[in-house]
């Protein structure tokens, strides 16, 4: 689907079209963020930050944990580093990791819970003694990649690319999202 600001006709894959009318367009898509952007016909692709994919894994620790608290290593590029999350009831999540990948995949090899263990045992030693299994993944937007400085999200006005009534919001991964509403309160005020 094609879409447009200026109220014209929206055209679907299959061909038809509906007109589309609206005040303000804020997109905050997430990881799909660019491609609602070039789904806007008239923004060039220079206009949008660059787009990477910062896949990271978990894995769920047998028994419970000897921590009250979250424990976290030394910051890696493009994350926190593989750290210590506890659940309600007490039992410790490894993760994330950062895989840099081009295109979406949910799958989580049982195969990281080697990379997990060793990444954890310096400030957790008796992890060699638990059952590690691979549990779940998610994918993060970033607007920098590998070997780039850090760059935690980008807010931005569609008045410099021609489009006033367009916000886009790329690269919305924490803190942003720990920040959401301060970040609805700044777009409220740009949309004004």
């Amino acid at each position: 689907m094609r879409r447009c600001l200026d109220g014209s006709a929206v055209t679907h894959e299959d061909g038809s079209t509906f007109q589309l009318g609206c005040n303000i367009v804020v997109n905050c898509a997430g990881h799909g963020a660019h491609d609602v952007a070039t789904a806007i016909t008239s923004l060039p692709a220079e206009a949008f930050p660059p787009r990477f994919l910062a896949k990271g894994s978990y894995c769920d620790v047998s028994g419970k944990a000897p921590f009250t608290h979250l424990i976290y290593p030394i910051p890696v590029a493009g994350g926190l580093g593989i750290h210590v999350t506890l659940d309600l009831q007490g039992r410790a999540r490894l993760g994330p990791n950062v895989e840099w990948i081009d295109q979406e995949n949910y799958s989580v090899s049982q195969s990281l819970a080697a990379e997990f263990q060793k990444a954890c045992e310096g400030f957790w030693p008796k992890i060699r003694h638990r059952n590690i299994t691979a549990s779940y993944c998610g994918i993060r937007p970033k607007i920098s990649g590998p070997d780039q400085s850090v760059s935690d999200f980008h807010i931005k006005t569609g008045s410099s690319i021609g489009a006033p009534r367009l916000i886009n919001l790329f690269g919305i991964e924490s803190p942003g999202l720990t920040s959401a509403l301060a970040i609805a309160r700044y777009v409220e005020s740009l949309s004004v």
